[in-house]
């Protein structure tokens, strides 16, 4: 996504679009926040930007103050206590995974979060295997488990989940494919705690 969409539609705003509004919160912890860094545009005293990937670390433009960590999200409950966060979000990353190691995540988001867990997963395929910003995590990048999720099982595990409609500008720049359809849904699922 571009940067003017994480600006403009952030988690704040399409929670509200669901009817919820955030409590307040002290911690927010983006897991695999890339250089978008959504967890900017929640209002909190501490942000932190965890991804596996060092080179997305050092080139978030971020409007907050933040700490950055490095590691990989199968790994992250090894980096913090459980609870250490009132809010834990994962927002473009599960499509990364294997279906089961995000399955994983999000039972580890459950024991890292005190208040809310909010993630965004494209319910379309999206062929994805080039990293756009040319920093070389073709690997992070790459779709694992793209279209293979559902509000539905979603909601299994415990999430208020909507679907929007998303048109990305420039498909092709994620991939070497030909074919791509540009219009996709994206599931945009919460659970407060």
């Amino acid at each position: 996504m571009p940067r003017t969409d994480w600006e403009t539609t952030t988690i704040p705003k399409i929670l509200s679009k669901m009817g919820f509004e955030l409590p307040a919160l002290e911690s927010v912890l983006d897991i695999g926040s890339g250089l978008s860094f959504k967890g900017q545009y929640i209002d909190a005293q501490r942000h932190v930007a965890f991804d596996a990937y060092r080179p997305y670390l050092e080139k978030i433009q971020s409007k907050v103050f933040f700490t950055a960590v490095q590691g990989n999200a199968k790994e992250v409950t090894s980096y913090f206590l459980p609870h250490s966060f009132d809010m834990v979000i994962a927002t473009d990353i599960l499509e990364h995974m294997e279906k089961s190691d995000a399955i994983i995540l999000l039972s580890d988001m459950d024991s890292l979060a005190k208040k809310v867990i909010y993630i965004e997963v494209p319910e379309t395929n999206i062929p994805q295997n080039i990293d756009i910003w040319g920093h070389g995590g073709h690997t992070w990048q790459t779709h694992r488990s793209s279209g293979e999720w559902s509000k539905e099982e979603l909601e299994s595990y415990g999430f208020t989940v909507t679907r929007r409609n998303y048109t990305m500008s420039d498909a092709k720049r994620h991939t070497d494919i030909d074919d791509i359809n540009r219009e996709i849904i994206i599931l945009d699922a919460v659970k407060f705690l």
